[in-house]
């Protein structure tokens, strides 16, 4: 028997069983992300399989919290009343933004039978997933990326990339819909001292800054520490710094990652001072403020800031004459995560 969970190759597994060294193939959360995954293996379309990231946020956890089983990439697990149905007026639909919001709502749109054009002004479609997915722990989010390119392909969406999309361009699209799925960019407060020598999560992830080898985070948030525990796992002497009295405190960490990183934490050293806040970064490290009240500079090659994402700046008021409607989703709309920009867009989209 091959047991196949969030990591299951679909290829793998074909071969297996053609070679007859397997009697059966049983899939575990998977299947709540893909019910089509053993469909797309037979039919040799292993690129088709949405992949669970296995965030444990809407099937675990969400059933621990609400007894009611969901999933982050699959906002059908628990509507599956709520198929989507084709359109009976055809609409032109533009979407702003490529990543997990903006693609998700261009799927949804073209199943509906609209025709989509998504404006991406970068060269590559995934927005924030592309750093989510840089930890070698995370490489499932590589795969989702992976499943929502080939999706836009396969739907023939009209992806321009390296295109901004202004106002302008917009009113003159003589679209039906526009929707805003802009995104969010890493907050670096403009407060603090220093906040140049400083690096936000998403720079330090994507390679775009070097980070060395003794490295402290500031933030303390789901995050953060992921990002402090690849660093910790890579062997970089790593502190995580958190104005909080606890760490993973916010946003409803599921409870079996919050043991995970806690355990690694342990296992790769790497420590932890809560109740301390940054008040600046300096060429040697960062400046902190101790529960006590004093101050302590703990030295570091690399100061990195993870204390939450904003919106990008929104363009719906620019957009109030247009003569489309327009509507905003994801993290553009409301800071979230993968579960709520998933089905933030499906819902805004599935009913045009």
């Amino acid at each position: 028997m091959l047991c196949g969970g969030r990591q299951a190759d679909p290829d793998i597994n074909e071969q297996a069983i053609a070679e007859g060294k397997i009697d059966a193939a049983v899939i575990g959360r998977q299947a709540i992300a893909a019910p089509d995954y053993a469909n797309c293996v037979v039919n040799g379309k292993p690129e088709e399989i949405r992949t669970c990231i296995g965030c444990n946020q809407g099937c675990i956890w969400g059933y621990f919290c609400t007894g009611r089983v969901g999933c982050a990439v699959n906002p059908e697990v628990g509507h599956e009343a709520e198929k989507i149905e084709k359109a009976q007026t055809l609409k032109k639909v533009v979407i702003v933004g490529g990543g997990i919001a903006g693609m998700e709502a261009a799927r949804v749109a073209r199943l509906s039978g609209h025709a989509v054009t998504l404006y991406e002004k970068s060269d590559v479609l995934g927005g924030n997933l592309i750093p989510a997915g840089a930890h070698d722990f995370k490489v499932e989010i590589g795969g989702l990326t992976d499943y929502y390119r080939t999706q836009m392909i396969l739907l023939d969406v009209d992806v321009r990339l390296n295109s901004e999309a202004t106002p302008d361009i917009l009113k003159a699209a003589d679209a039906d819909v526009v929707i805003l799925a802009a995104g969010s960019v890493p907050v670096m407060p403009r407060s603090i001292d220093g906040i140049d020598k400083a690096v936000s999560g998403v720079d330090a992830l994507l390679g775009r800054k070097p980070v060395g080898d003794k490295v402290i985070i500031v933030g303390g948030g789901l995050v953060g520490c992921e990002i402090a525990y690849g660093y910790a796992k890579e062997g970089k002497d790593v502190t995580v710094v958190e104005a909080l009295d606890q760490i993973l405190s916010l946003g409803n960490v599921p409870g079996m990652n919050k043991a995970m990183l806690l355990d690694g934490f342990a296992y790769y050293g790497v420590k932890i001072m809560t109740g301390t806040k940054l008040k600046r970064v300096v060429d040697s490290g960062a400046v902190v403020a101790l529960p006590d009240g004093t101050e302590q500079t703990l030295e570091a090659d690399t100061v990195i800031l993870s204390v939450g994402y904003r919106p990008v700046p929104s363009m719906k008021e620019q957009l109030a004459d247009c003569a489309a409607r327009v509507i905003e989703i994801g993290d553009g709309r409301q800071v979230g995560n993968v579960l709520t920009c998933v089905r933030d867009a499906y819902e805004a989209v599935k009913n045009l």
